[in-house]
């Protein structure tokens, strides 16, 4: 039998995905069945079908099998989440697909009439369930095979796509199945869904495009079986090529270096290939790489040597395995140390409430009348310190004997620097160990969030454990290891584990438990809306959540209003699941 499952609420997402996951796990086999079989939405028109696949694409969705008129969703990772995560509206994006499956429903197939009518039955309160005999589905068919050049090779160039067609006439071309990428090994397989018209097979079309989307080959078979072997060549095959934009930095002032000579030194199968370039004035030149270093089986490791005015500049960078495609690579060297007395800058980089900001970038100069030159460049740690050393040698007039130094300090951005946040005055004469502390306005850089911070300092420490799995023992450990308080540690599992469980957005709760809102979910949606407002701006002004969550508080309050349905459904099939164990005992 199939059940078609259409909803009567649909208003009542979270609330209504909460009672019908708990129906599913409360019904015998049903849950193995859906994540043996998925489910079905069918009766779809071609509209409604592009519309589906260009929203599951949009939301990363790969498994699921499309025919001329339905789509079957297949449950990734064997977890029934996954797919109700797909339908579960996020912030203001648009989501095409929960819009149709709000409207129209699913349908599970193949189950025994017992379990359909049960299923119905437990149903009535949120959707209308009709149950029929189960309708004949097309048959998963499937080619495969391996795409070769004219010599034989096989083509392992990444970008290179295959997609599989049924040819009802010369014109008349309809997809079938997914789009695939080639393998390393130049194979391919798709599976795709096929109903008898009265032919024994349909009329396979394999077409093979390179990585601009131009059709270089195909391959036919006219009533193909249900298991296809097809062999394709490409007859003209241009390999492209690609470069590697090199920068060289000087490793201990981060400043790029003009006018030196990179080669790049290519092993490619014990084969050495060398290729060289001289820096522009901003340290950076291309190095062509060939498509035809990227054989089958071929590893292609790339050693640097650089030279600066016939002198070889120590430099550890080096590319274990270079696959295809343009690639950025930054170089460091060690230059030697221009000759003079060592001279030491150090400090400490906070923000005007006195908090510290690690990771910031500080910068030393050398300021002149109308010039500026680096001395050298730090990361702050983790209290906002950083020290920077340099030499006299490093002055740009030689009879300086003490640098007149600036300390500029960046934001950091990504892997590279951001914008000056801050500046010291001009210290003349500089000390031979000298301390210049920055002081950094909030609403210049506020730096990362306490939320953002404490996960980033957890990381390392739980490695591969969730979050919300940690247990009272870790957490003890946590708090000793780090220093953060037992009880903000608590709140990072907390909201772990209401962001799993209820879809919440992250740092959500943590924002309201800091701001003394109960840990505990019944009594925080006793709270009135106003006050959650309140708690999440509150948090958001203090730098404890990020920033980002600043355009959806609106949305986040309607999401935990509407929990307060949830723990109703929840109370409700804890009732009934007693209710069952009592009549269980009593029998």
């Amino acid at each position: 039998m199939r059940a078609t499952i259409q909803f009567i609420q649909p208003d009542r997402k979270l609330a209504i995905l909460t009672k019908l996951l708990g129906i599913i796990q409360g019904i015998g086999s049903l849950r193995p069945h859906i994540l043996a079989h998925g489910v079905l939405l069918d009766k779809l028109n071609k509209n409604d079908l592009e519309i589906l696949k260009k929203a599951l694409t949009n939301l990363g969705y790969s498994s699921y099998i499309a025919t001329d008129s339905t789509i079957r969703l297949l449950i990734a990772n064997g977890e029934l989440r996954t797919l109700f995560g797909l339908v579960m509206p996020i912030g203001r994006r648009q989501n095409a697909f929960a819009e149709i499956f709000w409207e129209r429903g699913f349908t599970i197939e193949n189950l025994p009439p017992d379990q359909a009518e049960d299923l119905k039955k437990r149903l009535e309160t949120i959707a209308t369930v009709i149950t029929a005999p189960d309708i004949p589905q097309p048959s998963i068919h499937t080619v495969c095979g391996q795409v070769s050049q004219a010599d034989g090779t096989p083509i392992s160039t990444v970008g290179f796509t295959v997609r599989a067609f049924d040819a009802l006439s010369p014109t008349n071309l309809v997809p079938r199945g997914n789009t695939v990428a080639l393998q390393t090994n130049g194979n391919y397989r798709i599976d795709f869904a096929w109903q008898s018209d009265g032919r024994k097979g349909p009329n396979l079309l394999v077409h093979v495009f390179d990585p601009q989307g131009n059709i270089v080959a195909e391959g036919r078979k006219t009533s193909a079986a249900i298991q296809e072997f097809l062999d394709i060549t490409v007859h003209h095959f241009e390999p492209e090529t690609y470069a590697l934009t090199i920068t060289v930095k000087n490793h201990a002032t981060d400043a790029s270096l003009p006018r030196v000579q990179v080669d790049a030194v290519f092993q490619i199968n014990g084969q050495q290939l060398i290729r060289s370039g001289t820096t522009d004035a901003e340290g950076m030149t291309l190095i062509p790489v060939d498509e035809s270093f990227f054989g089958i089986g071929h590893t292609v490791e790339v050693l640097f040597r650089v030279h600066q005015d016939d002198q070889a500049l120590d430099t550890d960078t080096f590319i274990e395995n270079l696959l295809p495609g343009n690639q950025a690579v930054e170089i460091l060297v060690t230059v030697p140390k221009a000759e003079g007395e060592l001279r030491i800058v150090r400090g400490a980089v906070r923000q005007t409430d006195g908090f510290p900001l690690p990771d910031v970038i500080v910068q030393a100069f050398d300021r002149d009348m109308r010039t500026e030159t680096l001395l050298g460049q730090a990361v702050a740690d983790t209290q906002g310190f950083y020290e920077i050393a340099y030499t006299t040698g490093q002055l740009r007039r030689p009879e300086k004997a003490r640098a007149d130094l600036v300390i500029r300090a960046f934001e950091p951005e990504g892997k590279g620097m951001g914008g000056e946040i801050a500046v010291s005055g001009i210290i003349f004469n500089a000390s031979p160990q000298q301390t210049v502390d920055l002081e950094v306005e909030l609403e210049k850089f506020r730096g990362p969030s306490e939320y953002e911070r404490y996960l980033a300092e957890l990381q390392p420490l739980i490695e591969s454990v969730p979050t919300r799995e940690l247990t009272k023992e870790d957490l003890h450990f946590l708090g000793g290891k780090t220093g953060i308080s037992p009880k903000q540690l608590n709140y990072l599992r907390l909201d772990a584990q209401w962001s799993f469980q209820y879809m919440l957005l992250p740092a959500v709760p943590y924002a309201l438990f800091r701001q003394g809102l109960p840990p505990d979910l019944r009594r925080l949606l006793m709270e009135k809306p106003l006050r959650l407002q309140e708690a999440l701006k509150a948090s958001l002004a203090q730098n404890i959540v990020p920033a980002a969550i600043t355009p959806q508080i609106d949305q986040v309050i309607e999401q935990l209003l509407s929990l307060d349905d949830s723990l109703g459904f929840e109370l409700e099939l804890e009732l009934e699941a007693e209710a069952r164990q009592g009549a269980v005992s009593g029998g």
